[in-house]
């Protein structure tokens, strides 16, 4: 996940929770299950200006239980993953179509869960299309085109993953996209398989 909120990490953890298994956003379903939270450790050098080294760990209370609906996730194989890949789908209940100038906490999110494919571009074509800052481990993918979809307002946090030999690996963390309506932007995440070792590392000594 990333954290950028101005929330405190104890006032977060009270109040999150982790539904696993969820397609429409409101609604309870029976596959669904809520976890509680039990610690938020986010990255040391988190920087939010640029959103570098946007990405966190929560800890949950209790094992997650998996089945036909809940599944992990694997952990890039290698550092250059992202370089070795072509394209990946991000999904989440992020806007469908931003309006620009209004607060997205006035949008309406879609009810159900979203996704798209989007093919990934090179570090100077990132760099180049945007005013903003790129972190030194961040991505881009995208069309460059609205009329096919990029990543919204409230995508960010949620997965970017691709597929190799039947198994799904989590290449990056969604973090922000200077305008999904635009024609011009792509969907910028954490490239994940750079914070590998800090992740099994946080896991051993959590």
């Amino acid at each position: 996940t990333r954290f950028n909120d101005t929330l405190s990490q104890e006032d977060m953890r009270q109040n999150l929770r982790v539904r696993l298994g969820k397609h429409h956003i409101t609604r309870e379903e029976q596959q669904q299950r809520i976890y509680e939270v039990q610690r938020i450790i986010m990255h040391p050098l988190f920087y939010d200006g640029p959103n570098e080294n946007d990405i966190a760990l929560l800890f949950l209370r209790t094992a997650v239980e998996y089945s036909d609906y809940i599944m992990p996730v694997c952990l890039p194989l290698v550092r250059n993953m992202v370089e070795q890949s072509l394209w990946g789908s991000v999904t989440g209940w992020g806007l469908v179509v931003e309006n620009i100038g209004s607060n997205l906490t006035n949008q309406v999110p879609p009810a159900f869960l979203q996704g798209i494919v989007l093919p990934l571009q090179n570090k100077t074509t990132c760099k180049e299309s945007t005013d903003y800052t790129v972190a030194p481990n961040m991505f881009c993918a995208g069309y460059q085109r609205a009329i096919i979809g990029n990543a919204c307002g409230g995508d960010s946090g949620g997965p970017f993953i691709t597929e190799r030999e039947g198994v799904w690996y989590q290449l990056g963390v969604v973090s922000w996209a200077p305008n999904c309506a635009s024609t011009e932007d792509y969907t910028f995440s954490i490239d994940v398989a750079k914070y590998v070792d800090w992740i099994m590392t946080t896991i051993r000594i959590a």
